[in-house]
């Protein structure tokens, strides 16, 4: 089957929601915002979310540090805040993919923390249920830094990551669970979902004299010689 690639281009800016996707907010927490630039519709310190779509297009974010993994948006994650004194603690942001196809397949995507001088703690859980809370999922343990129940991700780019899902998955997770960390982002997550088309691939023809079929495996060349016909007019065909 096709795999589709989710980019965020579709999406609106600043949106709370993309169409397909589940955003859930599992720490619950009022989330924090950046110092010198008010992200449009958020109100930092008051407003509850998971993530939000960022737009490299917009006014003020058309920096370096906002550019997206391909196109102009993207998803990001921002640390959460302690709800009494307003001080940063570790978020717990979560995004639940479409209903996939139950195959086993790879799952990738592009990820990037919006500071180098932060450490951000991403993971990965599946479901083979119908289930849309994160806390139900499985862990994949292969994605995380060995020792750890997480990956640690310190870069100053987009980095590309990956992950196995077993037959039988019906969607997967990736989730933001930062103990010290600022932001971080997502972009281009490529998977196979539900009803996904499968591409044909050509092998070859068969032919075909009055009906029968004249050859064991599927020809390759253009050109074929029947060397077995009898006398007479024949029909042939060819698939």
């Amino acid at each position: 089957a096709d795999a589709t690639v989710e980019d965020f281009e579709s999406a609106e800016s600043f949106a709370k929601e993309v169409e397909g996707w589940t955003f859930v907010d599992n720490d619950d927490l009022p989330t924090g915002g950046l110092k010198n630039i008010d992200i449009p519709g958020f109100n930092k310190g008051v407003d509850h979310l998971s993530f939000i779509v960022f737009d490299h297009a917009a006014e003020n974010f058309n920096i370096k540090d906002f550019e997206a993994a391909s196109g102009e948006k993207f998803i990001a994650s921002i640390y959460a805040m302690e709800t009494s004194s307003l001080t940063p603690v570790s978020h717990d942001d979560w995004i639940i993919s479409p209903a996939l196809n139950g195959n086993a397949q790879t799952i990738t995507f592009r990820g990037k923390p919006l500071s180098i001088n932060y450490t951000e703690q991403i993971q990965v859980r599946y479901t083979t249920e119908e289930t849309l809370d994160p806390n139900e999922y499985e862990v994949i343990e292969e994605f995380n830094t060995p020792g750890y129940d997480y990956l640690n991700v310190r870069s100053d780019g987009w980095d590309v990551y990956s992950f196995e899902l077993p037959e039988g998955a019906t969607h997967f997770a990736i989730g933001v669970i930062s103990l010290d960390g600022f932001m971080f982002f997502l972009d281009d997550i490529k998977y196979i979902p539900a009803g996904a088309p499968t591409s044909l691939q050509h092998v070859g023809y068969n032919v075909y004299r009055d009906g029968v079929k004249l050859n064991a495996e599927p020809l390759t060349e253009a050109t074929f010689t029947d060397t077995e016909a009898t006398e007479g007019d024949h029909t042939y065909h060819v698939t």
